[in-house]
This record gives structure tokens, sequence and C-alpha cells, in this order.
């Protein structure tokens, strides 16, 4: 098992996303995205799993988010 080392962050953004939270940190020429769940107010979030994504995931997530938009659209009677 190799050691957790840490590392200085230069840019965080949080973003909600249902119940969960996906973290984009960025730091020493990396960029993570970390996604946690909020199981109860009082404990910490609870880390679901991270990635390091590649050029392709900005344009990968939009997809996902037109296809949710459209399921929702066609879930509520939307044209």
């Amino acid at each position: 098992m190799g050691s957790i080392d840490k590392i200085a962050v230069s840019g965080r953004a949080d973003l909600p996303v249902g119940d969960c939270v996906a973290t984009v940190l960025e730091g020493e020429g990396a960029v993570q995205v970390v996604w946690a769940r909020f199981l109860d107010a009082a404990e910490p979030a609870k880390k679901l799993w991270n990635d390091f994504p590649g050029p392709d995931m900005p344009a990968q997530l939009r997809v996902l988010a037109d296809a949710l938009e459209l399921a929702l659209a066609r879930r509520d009677g939307a044209q």
C-alpha cells in the first residue's frame, strides 16, 4: 500500500451534484475530480471515488448533462 502525500492546492471548486459534491482540485500540475457524498450533516463527506480527468472529460460531462436534461423534460411532459 502506498503512502498518501499532501500536495499544495492552487485551485478548488466544490460543485453540488444531486446528493453528492464534485470537487475539482488543481495542484502541482495535476487536476483531480473527487466525488463525495454527505450521509449526515454532522459527519464529514464520504469520498466515493476520485478521477484524474483527461481532455475528453469536459465534453463527456456536457453530454451527460444534455441527456439528463432531456430525460427530465420527457418525465415532466415537455416537448
